[in-house]
């Protein structure tokens, strides 16, 4: 494996970090470690996510599906214990909602079971894990990956510029968007430690939770309404709560519309490239010199005339 590339580097942190949340989730099981297990999963996809972009190749791709598929328990849960968090509080104000509140207990021993069986079982992802290794090393480097990173940034602008208030999909559309952004310059963070610092990831993660506090309310609204639907008398009573989630969400809207210019202070420009990576033909700095033109966020400096003739 070449030492320049960061990326299979990441393949085998984050599969070893996912096999000790694994571990620990299955030996001592909580709350935060189903936490710490969900986004230890999630950082593993992002990496075969960023593969894939890079190397059409069907082992990639069947080792995303496993993984996704073995994982797939984990969401159901943690939703439910979103939502449970927020009901037991709401719960002191509006008392009508123990109903509900006790429903999402029993949804959440349900869930609980599930995540409990699936890791008695092990992972078993190892062999997928080396296959898809295997079938992205040497093909990969790291001025591609941040390149990559460039790109998702770029969407998550397009579709910032169509974030309509009012419409709360448009949020959620930037919002996914965005994780993948984030998650791919956590990836390539190493190479560019000046530019993408520690506290710049802790801004995409609060950028993030923004977004994400939206879904959050609106997922809960929702589960809310269909359960009350089940029985007339529960629509009237649960009227005052479903009024308060409605605020919580203008409210949560608002918190972001009026943060979400920040967006575009977050990757400014291509960082420099890795002193590790060199441009080694005038092919490819003629190619560098195209992508400046079309894409202004880009600020990658190509290699001079008198520096090509040396090579």
């Amino acid at each position: 494996m070449s030492d320049q590339n960061i990326l299979i580097r990441a393949l085998d942190t984050r599969w070893r970090r996912l096999r000790k949340e694994w571990d620990r989730t299955r030996s001592k099981y909580s709350k935060d470690a189903v936490h710490d297990l969900r986004v230890a999963a999630r950082r593993l996809i992002a990496v075969l996510d960023t593969l894939r972009s890079l190397v059409d190749d069907p082992e990639i791709e069947e080792c995303r599906r496993r993984v996704k598929k073995s994982l797939g328990a984990l969401s159901p849960l943690r939703d439910v214990q979103v939502q449970r968090l927020s009901v037991s509080k709401m719960a002191r104000r509006f008392p009508q909602l123990k109903g509900f509140q006790k429903s999402l207990t029993e949804k959440e021993a349900r869930a609980a079971r599930k995540v409990k069986k699936l890791l008695r079982k092990g992972t078993k992802l190892g062999l997928v894990i080396a296959q898809a290794k295997s079938a992205a090393e040497d093909q990969v480097d790291d001025k591609a990956i941040i390149r990559i990173a460039d790109k998702r940034y770029r969407e998550v602008i397009r579709l910032g510029k169509m974030v309509d208030p009012s419409n709360t999909a448009t949020i959620h559309r930037m919002r996914l968007a965005f994780k993948k952004f984030r998650y791919t310059a956590e990836v390539v963070q190493p190479l560019i430690k000046k530019e993408v610092t520690s506290a710049r990831l802790r801004q995409f993660h609060a950028f993030q939770t923004m977004m994400g506090n939206i879904q959050d309310i609106e997922v809960l609204s929702a589960k809310l309404t269909k359960w009350a639907r089940k029985e007339e008398k529960r629509i009237e009573d649960l009227k005052p709560v479903l009024a308060e989630l409605d605020r919580q969400k203008e409210k949560a809207v608002t918190t972001f519309m009026n943060s979400a210019h920040k967006v575009h202070t977050f990757w400014k420009m291509t960082p420099p490239r890795p002193a590790s990576v060199e441009l080694e033909t005038r092919s490819e700095a003629a190619a560098f010199a195209e992508i400046r033109e079309t894409v202004p966020i880009l600020r990658v400096a190509s290699p001079s005339r008198r520096d090509l003739s040396k090579k």
